[in-house]
């Protein structure tokens, strides 16, 4: 799998190498999976993070400082390189990478950096008319600055890692597309479908790309000689610019082998000036010709709009008689709202009367549940009857018992006894009683349940039912007590 970067100056044209790349065979770079970042994205969110100055700031190459990402970023970019795992070959272009060759280069060493360059004159010809109104000499050297910084700090990155570099010219890449592609897959392994001479016309033209020439890939318009003789004059005055790209052009790997300039001369200019001039009032004229006929079309204009108007008139007549008769309609509407009204009202009081009967009746109905429930009967001595369960009966044997030693040799006979007279009873009863929980002083037999009587009586029950019960009882009669004494003394405090 082979990776692309390619790096240049703004004003370079690299983003036409690029183009060039994509048209034979190279894929555009996915985005990062996770985040979806595409790859000058992530050179975005480092230089922000990083406080990287703006591109168009700079002014020498002390100004362009190789960001030292920390490790924390290395994910962010293992991501997109695993988003783009099943491509052969693919890249990417941006300006911003300058900041970034260097960790680029450490994070993959199989990432190859395509160095684009191109005249300094091209910084001037990218510029526009809103920049062009404000020009100045302090401008156009600060332009250049800027040129000279981005590819002094790109050269020396080149010349320290030519074994993973190519540089090339922009124009060159262009008009030469089968020498360039050549050269690029000679100087660095790099698996592109390059294609030469006749054969790449014919499989570009098959995959359905533009019809184009052998050495116009991607067509460029030349120089008009007034702006080569101006643009040649301007470069004379800064020599050290000039000097510059002679050292990018010296050590590139595909220069400019043909100059965009010839030995411009004064003649040349004006005779291209005066060609100008001609086709400018050629074009007045025709401007002229067509202001005519402008006018022609606007004196059309009015008479159809004349008759616009008339029609305009005839349908405002006819709104005014569709009005008139919304009239009659709103007032039979009323009429007719006014019997609704009426209506409405009437069935508004029978509806209140409904609901007054209603309420009537909802209240004999509740007045009738009420009297029903004062008939049932109301329960008392919840305590009384917890008193004469079994429980406290036998908690209060063991406590009369305990108080001597011989009577407490016969406690089990006494609680035996106690339990069959407590069940003849039981059989001997008739009615039914309701649990102590519908008795009204219930919470007086919750206050007896914490009686020590209560407490041992159920801990003997408990502790009865099973032989190893009778082994434990001694020690949890005495737990039970102990619990009690914990009971009296929380309540004392």
């Amino acid at each position: 799998m082979s990776k692309i970067l390619i790096v240049g100056h703004p004003n370079s044209g690299y983003r036409d190498v690029e183009g060039v790349l994509y048209k034979h065979g190279m894929k555009r770079a996915n985005p990062s999976r996770r985040e979806g970042f595409q790859a000058d994205e992530i050179s975005k969110i480092l230089c922000q993070a990083h406080h990287a100055p703006d591109l168009d700031t700079i002014n020498s190459e002390n100004d362009i400082r190789q960001i030292d990402a920390q490790p924390v970023w290395n994910g962010v970019v293992l991501d997109l390189l695993l988003g783009n795992l099943d491509q052969e070959v693919w890249g990417w272009s941006d300006s911003n990478a300058i900041f970034l060759l260097e960790y680029w280069k450490n994070i993959d060493p199989g990432i190859i950096f395509m160095m684009v360059y191109d005249n300094p004159h091209r910084v001037l010809n990218e510029l526009n008319a809103d920049d062009i109104q404000k020009i100045s000499s302090h401008t156009i050297k600060r332009l250049f600055d800027n040129w000279r910084a981005y590819n002094e700090h790109m050269l020396s990155f080149f010349l320290r890692n030519q074994n993973r570099c190519f540089m090339v010219h922009a124009q060159q890449a262009r008009s030469e597309t089968s020498k360039y592609l050549n050269a690029l897959s000679s100087h660095i392994d790099l698996q592109l479908p390059i294609y030469t001479n006749g054969s790449a016309l014919n499989r570009i033209q098959q995959n359905g790309v533009a019809s184009v020439k052998h050495r116009s890939i991607i067509p460029r318009p030349t120089a008009p000689e007034t702006d080569t003789y101006f643009m040649t004059s301007i470069m004379d005055a800064y020599p050290e610019y000039n000097q510059h790209y002679e050292e990018l052009q010296s050590s590139a790997n595909l220069p400019q082998l043909d100059p965009l300039f010839h030995d411009p001369c004064p003649l040349n200019a004006w005779l291209a000036n005066m060609k100008q001039q001609s086709r400018t009032t050629n074009l007045v004229s025709q401007l002229s010709a067509s202001h005519i006929q402008q006018i022609k079309d606007i004196a059309a204009l009015r008479r159809t709009n004349k008759k616009l108007v008339e029609e305009n008139e005839h349908l405002l007549s006819l709104k005014h008689e569709i009005q008139e008769k919304r009239g009659q309609n709103e007032h039979n509407n009323q009429s007719l709202k006014e019997q609704l009204q009426e209506t409405t009202e009437e069935n508004e009081l029978l509806l209140s009367q409904l609901h007054q009967v209603h309420e009537e009746l909802e209240h004999y109905y509740l007045e009738n549940k009420r009297l029903k429930q004062d008939k049932d009967p109301t329960y008392y001595g919840a305590a009384n009857r917890l008193k004469s369960e079994l429980p406290y009966q036998l908690g209060a044997a063991i406590i009369e018992r305990s108080r001597n030693i011989w009577p407490l040799a016969f406690l089990p006979f006494s609680v035996s006894r106690i339990a069959r007279n407590h069940k003849k009873q039981l059989k001997k009863k008739t009615d039914a009683l309701p649990p102590l929980t519908e008795y009204s002083d219930y919470h007086e037999a919750e206050k007896a349940q914490k009686h020590l009587s209560y407490r041992l009586g159920d801990t003997w029950l408990k502790h009865s039912r099973t032989p190893w019960g009778w082994v434990v009882m001694p020690f949890a009669l005495t737990n039970a007590y102990r619990e009690f004494r914990a009971y009296r003394a929380s309540k004392d405090n």
